[in-house]
């Protein structure tokens, strides 16, 4: 429905922090595999649970972009090193996901396309096109930047306030 353009969006307050909580729960033998660690940051300090961080969205919207986004950031980083999720209050609510990992010059071009994929073992190349997907369904947008020096930084923008 996505694809069609024929998906009814109902946007709605969603907090971030329990949708990670449970993502990282299940991302936690990747992590422990690759040793792993994620570092989160809510308006450029550590985040706090008890503080919600909310956005406008579908919450299995943002579920699913976050969790094809989080896999694809822990796979991609190097062992031993770290992930980092920023998030920045709105509007636009923006979610930057970085890992030390580069994406290979042949797929940047076609990095959110459909079936785009390089030598990922069990790879579809369907996660960042269906991240892209969602984040253009939810009124929003997704991109990247990557280098050998930086590594890759997806960027997630959202419109929109949320409701007090």
């Amino acid at each position: 429905k996505m694809e069609t353009g024929k998906y009814q969006y109902h946007p709605e307050n969603v907090n971030v922090g329990p949708i990670l909580r449970s993502i990282l729960a299940e991302l936690e033998d990747l992590r422990h595999a690759k040793r792993v660690t994620v570092k989160i940051q809510a308006d450029n300090e550590p985040y706090n649970e008890r503080i919600p961080f909310v956005l406008l969205g579908e919450e299995l919207l943002v579920y699913s972009m976050l969790s094809n986004l989080l896999k694809n950031a822990i796979e991609a980083a190097p062992r031993q090193s770290e992930v980092n999720i920023r998030m920045y209050s709105g509007p636009p609510a923006t979610i930057a996901i970085h890992n030390l990992g580069i994406v290979p010059e042949k797929l940047r071009e076609h990095f959110f396309e459909k079936f785009a994929t390089l030598g990922k073992k069990g790879g579809s190349g369907l996660g960042t096109y269906s991240a892209m997907l969602i984040a253009k369904t939810m009124g929003g947008n997704l991109s990247f930047t990557t280098s050998e020096e930086q590594g890759t930084t997806l960027t997630v923008e959202l419109p929109g306030e949320p409701s007090p």
